[in-house]
Order: structure tokens, then C-alpha cells, then sequence
């Protein structure tokens, strides 16, 4: 992902594990897992340590208070692309 914003709306993976930014005090980033409600605070050098040694992804979603959305990441589309020859024609 490009350019982002710390702000609310804004999804990480980090450790394997989807947060949400909540908000932020000086030097700390607050971040809440939305299905767990589980907090995780990092200070602004560890998120920026995480994303530069890919600990941390930034993840392309879209985020409501009633909803969260995930957009597929691409290299996932490219694994369930099937071979168009191994469909059988009747479902071409």
C-alpha cells in the first residue's frame, strides 16, 4: 500500500493479528483488534520499526463504525485463479 493516514479507518496486521486505530497520545498509537476488542499500544518508533521490517502490513480495508471490510489482497486473487481448460464446458 501507498500513502496512509494515522487515523481512525486506518488497519494494520501486525503479528498476525488485524487492528484498528483507535487514537493516540504523544508518543503512543492505540490500536483495538475489531472481532476481539483486544487493545494494542505501540509507540510511534515501534510502528514505524514494525512496518519498516514488515512486522506490520498496512492493510487496504474500508472501515465503519458498523463494518469493517477487508479488500483481497492481490496475491490472494492470483491464488484462486483456476486454468479456464479445467473448467469443465458445460460451466464455461
Amino acid at each position: 500500500m501507498g500513502s496512509f493516514f494515522l487515523q481512525k479507518g486506518l488497519v494494520i496486521s501486525y503479528l498476525g493479528q488485524i487492528f484498528e486505530y483507535d487514537s493516540r497520545s504523544t508518543e503512543e498509537l492505540y490500536f483495538e483488534n475489531p472481532k476481539t476488542s483486544q487493545k494494542k499500544t505501540l509507540t510511534e518508533s515501534e510502528f514505524w520499526s514494525a512496518q519498516a521490517s514488515l512486522q506490520l502490513k498496512i492493510i487496504d480495508a474500508f472501515s465503519s463504525p458498523e463494518a469493517l471490510a477487508i479488500k483481497p489482497d492481490s496475491s490472494d486473487a492470483l491464488q484462486n485463479f483456476q486454468d479456464l481448460n479445467l473448467i469443465p464446458n458445460k460451466y464455461r
